[in-house]
């Protein structure tokens, strides 16, 4: 009865001074309206809510602290209102012993408030400049803070809502046993103040970072009674101040080797006044600037005489043979050799040997360093030798392999009609068939009556009475061999000398040295194609660095100018970090090229699935496909496809060919990728298809050499080196394969071929065996659809020997409803059902949003190309030829397990098919 009466006292009293609840079976019955004026809810918000609920989630008290509600007559507390206010309060229950009824009253203790008694740093707060917060002594429960301090904090507590009401521990992540940790216990210990300026702290998500600021201890009647905290967060500072620092060292370094250099240039120009040849140093203008003691005694002009004069105008140089810049020459070879002539300062004329070579003198200066060997005397000695060389020439080429003297042979009228031997020596007379000594004196017409029709005779007949010497070559062919003879005629008082060489070797040589020309030719026209293709690679890199470095350069004196946390210092970050990538690519394509051609290039060979290898691939492409709006398609084979190779080799090489489908076709464009297998090459075979740019006819040939590119605009906004396809060559090849490119030109897209080799017969077998024995462990709930019973029983009898739960329909009908109903992950459905046929239930799986995801299989007694393509059309992922066995089932499920990824497939803007054997 006592109870009842102060329970109805307080029901009688009820003012906005009144604070209390009363909960009946621990929910909310009644509301003092004083406790919805402190906590700010409505009563609507309160009545019939769980008590803990209010307690612990909308006044955000510990559980702990409404535990001890029940066990003290009072605690004093911190709870927070709908505004997120915080309140000191004391909570005391009353509680009857026969009844169920709790009066709990929360009563706001007086001058409590922060915002009365913390006037200065609530103005803190409200300028949001630095990040403040206030923390409860000594359970370190946040109290207050502003928006600047919920920007430093993770994600999952950056908001009021989120964090207020929770302790250190709760809301910043690695507190406990953290340097943070020990910063707030040390304040409790010592009550005392701290300032920190470069705090490191490592545990946010975001990694290391570095804050700036203080925690000052608050008192209230001699004892701490909260911790006050200000911080900046300086991380982005400390990272700038720390990379312009590494900066200040790496030129540091460079000024220090520059002076090592400029040094060393020094003791190296002492070391030249030793040497005894001429040696002077000038500008790329042709002032001399360094003139040793060499030059003074080989051109008489003093090193005062020399220094400051245009070397070629004092030494009045003249090049030989020389039609281009000697300055040019330089700037591009970086050196140059000759032959030159000089006047020395008392007229004297040199014959100079030089070597002219740019080097880099003090303050990074280019000169060039002139070496002079006087050759003049070398050079006479040289010029008489080559005089008594063609002396001797001029002999050697009259020497007698054969030689004859013939005297000419006139009749009665004076006409030149036949010669008459004088003299031949033995090689002359072998050809004949008689001695020397037999012939002399007799006529030509004697041992070769036809001679005076021969052109031999006009040819003699010209010498002796021009006075001309006559040469010609001739062939004989006797036996099958040709013998080839050079001739010359030489008019002699005794009338004609007759010189003949057998130059059957010469002329041999002559057709293999023409040969060889063609050879030259060739080899020099393919040296021109790659020294083209060389220059054109050295022209793509130049651009290809110079971009980035050019936006790193910009990015740092950017960084210099900009505030450290403003969003210029962050876009500079970010283009430095991007173009940083961007040079890592370059080098490692360039290595890549290299290790290939050095065959360097280790493999890891395992057997490997393809399609599974090649699924994963594409996949990876997905997204960079979709953000250009490029359709990505691939059709992998039915079966599965085993290889011996390397993944990661095989994926770098269909990666390159989908990154440059990617980077030569355009929007609303296409690129497919086909995997099947050659049975009669027992190759499998991979494709890649786009109806992109395409690929120039002239191009086609050296498609596969390094440095090519399709992309020779001046813009080059393909960018890249051209070696992406070099890489896919010699990737291919040394797994044994072969690949071939093809285009039918520009804008008509290209496609690429690749070819590798299957493993034989029966090790493909095994594979398939282990790779069923591996994958059959799974389980799959399927439907069957087939309207001639036994068929539709043997099918589910085979599939449930494998372990998997299945069930049947006689039509397309009841299959849609026992679809709807058992959400199979598998249909094989019958093409010719009744009523409903195969195909219109494939279209209505697919247009129910969900059954859509579900793996279709078609059964037909028909397999024919049309019927594969209806069965595509309606929806189905593979299509089936009757009659069906065990190995098959597992095949289809296997390739179901491993390349069905619904979920993913349907936010993709890509096509997968099965293709069918």
């Amino acid at each position: 009865m006592e109870e009842l009466k102060v329970l109805a006292e307080v029901f009688t009293i009820d003012t906005k001074d009144n604070s209390y609840l009363i909960s009946s079976a621990s929910k909310v019955t009644q509301i003092g309206s004083g406790f919805l004026e402190l906590t700010e809810y409505s009563k609507d918000e309160l009545e019939s809510k769980d008590i803990s609920e209010v307690f612990t989630g909308l006044l955000r008290l510990s559980k702990k602290k409404f535990e001890q509600i029940d066990i003290k007559d009072n605690i004093e507390c911190y709870i927070f209102t709908k505004s997120f206010e915080v309140r000191e309060v004391i909570i005391s229950v009353l509680s009857g012993r026969e009844s169920n009824n709790l009066i709990y009253t929360v009563i706001e203790k007086p001058n409590s408030r922060l915002d009365d008694k913390l006037i200065f740093e609530e103005q803190l707060f409200k300028d949001n400049i630095v990040g403040c917060s206030i923390y409860s002594v000594p359970d370190l429960i946040l109290l207050k803070s502003n928006e600047k301090y919920l920007e430093f904090m993770d994600q999952s507590y950056n908001t009021i809502e989120k964090c207020i009401g929770l302790s250190l521990w709760e809301s910043v992540p690695g507190y406990m046993g953290s340097n943070s940790e020990q910063l707030f216990l040390t304040i409790m210990k010592t009550g005392m103040p701290q300032y920190y300026n470069e705090f490191k702290y490592d545990h946010y998500e975001r990694g290391i970072t570095y804050w700036d600021g203080s925690v000052v201890p608050i008192f209230s009647n001699g004892n701490l009674k909260y911790i006050y905290q200000t911080c900046t967060e300086i991380t982005e500072k400390v990272a700038t101040r720390n990379q312009i620092e590494e900066q200040i060292k790496i030129i540091e370094s460079q000024n220090i080797k520059l002076n090592q250099q400029n040094e060393l240039f020094k003791r190296h120009l002492k070391l030249l006044d030793l040497s005894t040849e001429a040696i002077f140093a000038w500008d790329l203008n042709g002032a001399i600037t360094y003139w040793n003691k060499g030059a003074e005694m080989m051109y008489g002009f003093s090193h005062k005489e020399a220094v400051g004069c245009v070397s070629h105008e004092l030494l009045k140089t003249v090049h030989f043979g020389i039609t281009d810049n000697i300055i040019s020459m330089l700037e591009r070879d970086g050196y140059w050799n000759g032959i030159v002539e000089h006047t020395t300062k008392d007229g004297r004329k040199l014959i100079i040997e030089t070597r002219h070579q740019v080097i880099l003198a003090d303050r990074g200066k280019h000169i060039v360093l002139e070496t002079n060997h006087d050759v003049t005397e070398r050079k006479r000695v040289e010029e008489k030798v080559r005089e008594s060389e063609e002396r001797f020439r001029a002999v050697q080429e009259n020497s007698l392999d054969r030689f004859t003297i013939l005297k000419p042979f006139y009749n009665y009228q004076g006409e030149l009609v036949d010669f008459t031997y004088v003299y031949q020596n033995v090689q002359a007379a072998i050809t004949t068939g008689h001695k020397p000594e037999e012939l002399v004196g007799l006529r030509m017409t004697e041992v070769w009556p036809t001679f005076p029709q021969t052109r031999f005779f006009t040819m003699y007949k010209e010498a002796v009475e021009t006075g001309q010497v006559m040469e010609f070559e001739e062939c004989y062919h006797a036996d099958g061999i040709d013998d080839w003879f050079r001739a010359t005629v030489t008019h002699i008082p005794e009338g004609i000398a007759i010189a003949t060489q057998i130059i059957t070797e010469r002329k041999k040589a002559e057709a293999a040295l023409r040969e060889s020309e063609k050879n030259a030719h060739e080899l020099i026209a393919k040296l021109e194609k790659a020294d083209h293709y060389k220059n054109q690679f050295i022209s793509s890199l130049s651009h290809e660095l110079r971009n980035p470095l050019a936006s790193m350069m910009m990015s740092l004196s950017l960084l210099k100018l900009a505030a450290p946390d403003s969003e210029q210092a962050s876009q500079a970050k970010e283009i430095f970090e991007r173009q940083t990538i961007q040079l890592s690519r370059l080098v490692d394509d360039l290595l890549e090229v290299t290790r290939i051609s050095q065959n360097m290039i280790k493999l890891k060979i395992e057997q490997i699935e393809l399609n599974n290898l090649i699924l994963k691939t594409v996949k990876d492409f997905i997204p960079m496909y979709a953000e250009k709006g490029v359709n990505l398609e691939w059709n992998i084979f039915c079966e599965p496809i085993f290889l011996q190779a390397d993944p990661a080799r095989l994926t770098q090489v269909i990666g390159n060919l989908l990154h440059n489908a990617l980077k030569f076709t355009g929007k609303d464009g296409k690129t497919q990728v086909n995997v099947f297998k050659d049975e009669k090459s027992n190759k499998a075979v991979i494709t890649v298809k786009d109806n992109g740019l395409g690929i120039k006819p002239e191009q086609l040939p050296d498609l596969f050499q390094p440095f090519i590119q399709a992309d020779t605009s001046l813009d080059r906004s393909s960018g890249g080196l051209g070696l992406g396809l070099a890489i896919v060559k010699g990737m291919v090849e040394l797994h044994g394969g072969n690949v071939i490119g093809h285009s039918d030109g520009l804008g008509k897209g290209s496609e690429f071929v690749i070819s590798l080799p299957l493993l034989t017969k029966q090790e493909s077998k095994n594979e398939i065996k282990d790779h069923t024995e591996n994958n059959v462990k799974f389980f799959r709930r399927i439907l069957v659809i087939d309207d001639i019973e036994d068929v539709a029983e043997i099918i589910c009898s085979l599939l449930r020997f494998l372990g998997h739960e299945v069930i049947s329909a006689p039509n397309g009908i009841k299959g849609l409803s026992a679809a709807k109903d058992f959400k199979p992950d598998v249909v094989f459905c019958d093409i010719g059902l009744p009523g409903m046929n195969g195909y219109e239930v494939a279209r209505n799986i697919r247009l129910d949003n969900q059954l859509k995801g579900i793996y279709l299989i078609a059964l037909s007694g028909y397999a024919q190309p049309e019927d594969l393509k209806k069965s595509m059309e309606a929806g189905f992922n593979c299509h089936l030829a009757k009659p069906l066995d065990l190995e098959k089932l597992k095949e289809m499920l296997n390739l179901e397990m491993a390349y069905s990824k619904r979920s993913e497939l349907n936010n993709q803007n890509s096509t997968i098919s099965i293709a069918s054997k």
